[in-house]
């Protein structure tokens, strides 16, 4: 799977462009559904496009619309509990478990036994993404 940045999803864009290379990067990098994805886009778009003037979006409103899209994703993957959610939800808790461990002093080995422990095999692939 894809590791990149979602800020390489900026460049001279409008928010309707940019919210497509936000859904092609939550799908692709994190694990979320194609249908929460645009979910997350529609809610972004109504909740923002009044408060930014339609042409192309500096730095700080893609940062404002970067910021609601991924609480928006958020939310909709972890209380509707869909299938096509769950390698996300897994990301989140993984991402969880390793930043609570690393603050309580755990070298990155330790991590990655107590997130195998926790979570399966599966978890050791994602810390990476977790810790980024």
């Amino acid at each position: 799977m894809k590791q990149a940045s979602e800020r390489t999803c900026s460049g001279s864009t409008n928010l309707e462009e940019y919210l497509e290379q936000l859904i092609e990067h939550a799908v692709a990098c994190w694990g979320v559904s194609k249908g929460t994805a645009r979910y997350a886009a529609r809610a972004t778009e109504q909740h923002l496009a009044p408060q930014i003037d339609g042409g192309i979006l500096d730095a700080r409103a893609q940062s404002r619309v970067r910021g609601y899209f991924r609480a928006v994703v958020r939310r909709r993957a972890l209380s509707d509990g869909a299938e096509a959610d769950a390698e996300y939800r897994l990301r989140l808790r993984v991402a969880t478990l390793a930043e609570e461990l690393g603050r309580a002093g755990m070298d990155a080995s330790a991590i990655r036994r107590e997130a195998v422990k926790f979570y399966g095999p599966d978890a050791a692939g994602l810390l990476p993404w977790a810790v980024a």
